[in-house]
């Protein structure tokens, strides 16, 4: 058999830091998770290196892991790797831990330390792989993709949404090959977290800046940035308020829509990006815009927004829509509750209900109580 032409150098590095609080009395601070044995006779971290161990192949050359670990494991981790039999080839040692990307700074410095350039396969310490011969076919195809200069990383296809992990968004569709099981991706962006408390698309809200009545709830499918949200927003509650004859002028907004003036010539944008030419008075009034983040509050807490049972971005849509309109009633009824009957009547006789204000005034005005207290005075 032939011999490549080239052979392409890997060093593992192994991330095995921790506090040992997730399966205590398990783990202890001494003696984190991935150094027990969970499944099998062997640690996770013995596992992780072994599975390293047999990345080496035909073109690929697996030098000694290079381990990233606290203070307090250090001879922890060397005895265990002696125990199976692999050598030590570094270690890095953290007085305090710093999470993932310091871990892989100082250990892509440390392999490149004596003019080398390998590639990097990086791996947590504490992860259970149960098909082994798959994970080893698809890292060392991630490997021949690194070489060629690619930074390569690896996924499941989730199942269900989750809000302990992050994503990984990737093209729909890619190029087949038949040389290879297991087809690379194009990474398009990284997604964090989502948190469980958050919309499930971003939602884009208008209120009023007196009386925070809410004129305009849209989604926005596709995370898109929040300046180039404001024209359809804006169009929206120029829809919803048509009625009134009154359409939106000044638009007080964050930092997050700043730029966006050419985009909106018929709207006056504030926001703290032009603060040395606001007066006092917009000063005052774009403090009052703050009022919106009680809002978003009240409509996860009161109204359901925090989750949307409806299917697909028309359901995403409606969902927004019904939740603040949910808002606006209780909003209604509490300027009623405030106001008085009165208010309620004038309502309805702006309305064009006719039949029904004269019935209501006929029973809550024309029938003249016994304490004269008591009438209900229209406002």
């Amino acid at each position: 058999m032939s011999q490549p032409d080239t052979i392409i150098q890997v060093t593992p590095v192994i991330l095995c830091g921790g506090s040992g609080t997730r399966l205590w009395p398990l783990s202890r601070t001494g003696f984190p998770k991935q150094f027990l044995c969970l499944t099998g006779n062997e640690s996770l971290f013995q596992q992780a290196a072994k599975r390293l161990a047999g990345l080496g192949q035909d073109g690929i050359q697996v030098a000694a892991p290079l381990i990233v670990s606290g203070e307090d494991h250090r001879f922890l981790a060397s005895e265990q790797l002696r125990e199976v039999g692999i050598p030590l080839g570094a270690a890095l040692l953290e007085p305090t831990g710093r999470n993932t990307a310091p871990a892989l700074t100082l250990a892509a410095l440390a392999a490149t330390e004596n003019g080398q350039d390998p590639v990097l396969v990086v791996t947590p310490a504490d992860q259970t792989i149960a098909d082994a011969p798959a994970f080893t076919a698809a890292v060392q195809q991630a490997i021949v993709q690194a070489a060629e200069g690619n930074i390569v990383i690896l996924g499941v296809t989730p199942d269900k949404p989750e809000t302990g992990y992050g994503y990984i968004k990737t093209a729909r569709h890619c190029e087949e090959r038949s040389d290879a099981a297991i087809h690379p991706l194009n990474v398009q962006a990284f997604v964090e977290k989502p948190n469980p408390y958050e919309f499930g698309v971003k939602v884009g809200l208008a209120m009023t800046l007196k009386g925070n009545l809410i004129v305009g709830a849209r989604s926005f499918p596709g995370n898109p940035y929040d300046g180039h949200t404001m024209h359809e927003q804006i169009e929206q509650s120029a829809i919803l308020m048509q009625g009134l004859g009154v359409k939106p002028e000044v638009v007080y907004a964050d930092l997050g829509y700043r730029g966006v003036d050419k985009d909106n010539p018929d709207i006056e944008i504030k926001h703290r990006g032009k603060d040395k030419r606001l007066t006092d008075e917009e000063r005052r009034l774009l403090k009052r815009r703050q009022a919106i983040e009680p809002i978003i509050g009240h409509l996860k807490a009161d109204h359901r927004m925090d989750r949307c049972h409806l299917k697909g971005s028309a359901g995403d849509a409606l969902h927004a829509v019904l939740c603040a309109a949910g808002y606006n009633i209780r909003w209604l009824l509490r300027m009623i509750v405030k106001k008085g009957l009165g208010l309620l009547l004038c309502l309805v006789q702006v309305r064009g209900l006719t039949d029904l204000f004269e019935k209501m005034t006929e029973i809550f005005v024309c029938n003249r109580l016994q304490n004269s207290d008591q009438r209900w005075a229209l406002v």
